[in-house]
């Protein structure tokens, strides 16, 4: 090293008796951090040298809107204090009494503690700068009641959730998740909270806050080897020889997720390898979907993940409640064209009997009434929708008939296309029951011109009420 200043006030500094040559600018300040890292200089004789910027950034900047956080270091001072928050914000910090069964508010709960998961909700961007304790590179306890626990990565690398342990009560030694999970002493993946949603994950990242459900008082111990990397972390609700599927519901800026899914190890009921509670609800959440399994004896409750056995029967049920009545909701499913080919899925609205095929409708759109009720069921090969037996005859001079089969009820468009382009449009949108349909045409287009001879594409389009869609198309030849 061959000198050292500091800054003023304003980020300015100057070393007057540098020696020419070639040097390294190296920044730093506790709590922050600098890009690049270090800066390449050369200094002449008798001339200044101008250290292009270096860009700082704190240890963390909680931004605004609602976070579950946690901090990867001991903190004493007040959380106020701590982040200055400025006396006009609007500022909440909470966590959670796993005894009583509620949220806990500022000033009762007021400062980071190492391992514990907090609710951070703010209308301005705080920027945190101050490191605090450290925990030390050791396995890191943290007590687990039974019932909903807000827990944190104690570390300054991202934890895999597969990876940590627990003491089993029954023998006071520390056994793995897999089989913490087996006994039914904890749930087997964490809540985190994303975007005003909660999502499943077996992922706990440095800064965020977590929610873990015990079904009896134990501890868990996170090893500092039990770091996160691509190769050994696996999605929340992966399910071997199975599938899963994400259904959403947004009323406004506020979003809700819940899962489904079948695997060949899940059972028609609770399947604590498997199936997730919901966490608590947030006073004001705006929209939330879960799944009631009131019989699930003492299992019951409503679930956030809920995955069956793979069966033609299956199905899950499901309720979408808003805080106001009268919302706009819109359902969705984001992720169904990763299911397998023979995973048909129909929404069923229980309230008015509307049914939605999936995989050919994006969304469902409805007014919340305050708790609105579906089931989702797979839909058996036999009731989807196909166009079959297309075949075109033809008759006198340029007549032919175009006749095909339709499995099920639905509106029909059937086009006569040439070069690309619709030159005659033989049904438009006709509602057509299931069975045999004829439609006839005269080789002309549709302003009654006769077309010449040629290959003509005959194309067939249906879309049933529940928004299954078909299509077929054959060849034509018209001769004069």
């Amino acid at each position: 090293m061959v000198a050292t200043t500091t800054t003023d006030t304003n980020g300015n500094y100057a070393l007057p008796t540098i020696p020419p040559g070639n040097y390294v600018v190296r920044p730093s300040k506790s709590g922050f951090t600098f890009t690049p890292n270090e800066r390449t200089i050369t200094v002449t004789s008798n001339q200044n040298t101008a250290v292009p910027t270096f860009q700082s950034e704190p240890l963390r900047t909680f931004f605004r809107g609602r976070y579950l956080v946690s901090a990867p270091y001991e903190y004493t001072t007040d959380v106020r204090e701590l982040l200055d928050v400025p006396t006009s914000a609007n500022f909440r910090f909470f966590g959670w009494d796993t005894d009583q069964g509620r949220y806990v508010f500022y000033p009762t709960v007021n400062n980071f503690d190492l391992g514990r998961g907090y609710f951070l909700e703010t209308n301005v961007d705080l920027p945190l700068a101050t490191e605090g304790t450290e925990a030390p590179n050791a396995p890191f306890e943290i007590p687990l009641k039974a019932g909903w626990n807000l827990i944190g990565n104690p570390f300054l690398a991202d934890i895999n959730w597969d990876q940590v342990q627990f003491i089993d009560p029954d023998t006071n030694t520390a056994i793995s998740l897999s089989s913490a999970v087996g006994k039914q002493i904890v749930a087997n993946a964490l809540w985190g909270y994303s975007f005003g949603s909660y999502v499943a994950t077996r992922r706990m990242k440095v800064w965020e806050g977590y929610w873990v459900y015990a079904f009896r008082n134990t501890t868990l111990i996170i090893p500092p080897t039990a770091t996160f990397t691509a190769a050994t972390g696996r999605s929340a609700t992966a399910n071997p020889m199975g599938w899963r599927l994400t259904i959403e519901a947004n009323s406004g800026d506020s979003v809700d997720r819940a899962y489904i899914g079948v695997s060949r190890s899940a059972t028609s009921g609770y399947d604590n390898e498997h199936d997730l509670l919901k966490p608590p609800a947030l006073g004001d959440s705006g929209v939330r979907i879960s799944m009631p399994r009131l019989g699930w004896a003492e299992h019951s409750g409503h679930y956030g993940v809920d995955i069956q056995p793979v069966s033609r029967s299956a199905s899950w049920e499901f309720v979408v409640e808003t805080d106001e009545p009268n919302r706009e909701v819109t359902l969705r499913w984001p992720d169904i064209q990763q299911l397998p080919r023979n995973a048909n899925l129909v929404l069923v609205n229980l309230q008015t009997g509307e049914r939605r095929f999936l995989r050919t409708t994006g969304s469902y759109t409805f007014r919340n009434s305050g708790v609105s009720r579906f089931r989702l069921e797979m839909a058996s090969s036999g009731g989807l929708l196909r166009i079959s037996n297309v075949q075109v005859t033809g008759g006198r001079g340029s007549q032919h008939t175009v006749a095909f089969n339709l499995t099920g009820e639905a509106n029909v468009q059937v086009n006569i296309v040439a070069n690309g382009k619709v030159v005659r449009t033989l049904m438009n949108q006709a509602s057509r029951s299931a069975g045999l349909q004829q439609v006839s045409w005269d080789g002309r287009d549709q302003n009654g011109v006769a077309l010449p001879p040629g290959s003509y594409t005959v194309e067939i389009r249906a879309t049933s009420e529940d928004g299954q869609t078909a299509r077929a198309v054959t060849t034509l030849i018209l001769t004069r």
